[in-house]
């Protein structure tokens, strides 16, 4: 594993962690796009009429821009080599909205819609692309939602629970 500390709303930053990649392994086999603006989603995100557009924009930027730019420094290098896998993470939100969220609904929302398009355009090229989808897990952006919101995460799905993270790994 290589750790690039990486602004995945940045161009610039997306190119050089692929960069990087490439320097010290000289190919890119995987990009899992997995990222959340978890400050904004506990704090500042709320209903359209309330919600403040620089909340909108960063929103946006972290969640669903970020695919856009790690995919786009990434998909020369796989249709390069004919292969590779990206793996997007977006939310039940995108199927099931809640209330006061609405920008991270529509970025997780606008990534769902992301991943089905480029599995069309780049399924002849040999790679796949695939998001994952889950309800509410036990991390820290759902734990700095508070005790009581953290309860009705856990009470609003089948099992009455928060997932484990290590339970995404095999759907990764």
């Amino acid at each position: 594993a290589l750790f690039v500390e990486t602004d995945v709303s940045d161009a610039s930053s997306a190119q050089a962690m692929a960069d990087a990649a490439l320097n010290r392994w000289g190919r890119i086999d995987i990009l899992y796009n997995n990222a959340a603006a978890t400050t904004l989603c506990n704090t500042q995100d709320r209903a359209v009429h309330e919600l403040e557009e620089w909340v909108w924009d960063k929103m946006l930027a972290v969640c669903l821009k970020s695919v856009y730019l790690c995919s786009k420094v990434v998909l020369p290098i796989m249709i390069d080599k004919r292969k590779g896998i990206i793996i997007n993470t977006t939310s039940v939100d995108a199927l099931v909205a809640e209330p006061g969220c609405d920008s991270y609904t529509a970025a997780k929302g606008g990534i769902l819609s992301m991943t089905r398009s480029m599995a069309a355009e780049y399924a002849s090229r040999g790679i796949r692309v695939n998001a994952l989808a889950p309800g509410p897990v036990d991390t820290t952006m759902v734990r700095n939602t508070g005790p009581e919101r953290t309860a009705s995460m856990a009470r609003s799905n089948y099992m009455k629970r928060l997932a484990e993270p290590d339970e995404m790994v095999g759907a990764v």
